[in-house]
């Protein structure tokens, strides 16, 4: 209960178990129980839903198809060209945080960079571990663009 003003007049706690109710009156300035008892079966709260299924547990590229893949993007010649394989790649498979990073290498461009991070955020398996990307950026403008892409 609160004053005209919003400062509390009197606190009371009423502890009630789950499947029960309880009736109050609150008339010149006193409140009363009117009556408790057990919930009417149809009115019972519905049992506890299950706890949602953890969600599956990626597993990174294999090393041997990441290494084809960090060879690929390195001979593509054009910035675009090296884009187009990492999209390739992010479509069907995880990656580590480290994986990411041997890939932002063969880029020349930190707004490559960028776009590159944009494409495999998404396929991260160890997100907990994305403040290495920030240190495949020359500038730090770059870097903070692409470890947005984490939060």
């Amino acid at each position: 209960m609160r004053s005209l003003v919003g400062k509390p007049l009197a606190r009371t706690t009423i502890e009630v178990p789950v499947n029960q109710q309880v009736r109050l009156q609150f008339a010149d300035r006193t409140l009363s129980v009117l009556g408790s008892g057990m919930l009417p079966r149809d009115q019972a709260p519905p049992p506890a839903p299950p706890p949602p299924p953890e969600p599956p547990r990626h597993l990174q590229m294999r090393e041997d198809a990441f290494t084809s893949l960090l060879g690929a993007v390195q001979n593509a010649r054009f910035s675009s060209d090296k884009l187009g394989v990492v999209r390739v790649a992010a479509a069907d498979n995880w990656f580590t945080c480290g994986q990411v990073v041997a890939l932002l290498g063969a880029f020349d461009f930190d707004n490559d960079r960028v776009e590159a991070v944009r494409l495999l955020a998404p396929d991260v398996v160890d997100r907990d571990n994305a403040e290495v990307i920030g240190g495949a950026f020359q500038f730090r403008a770059n870097a903070e663009a692409a470890m947005a892409l984490f939060r």
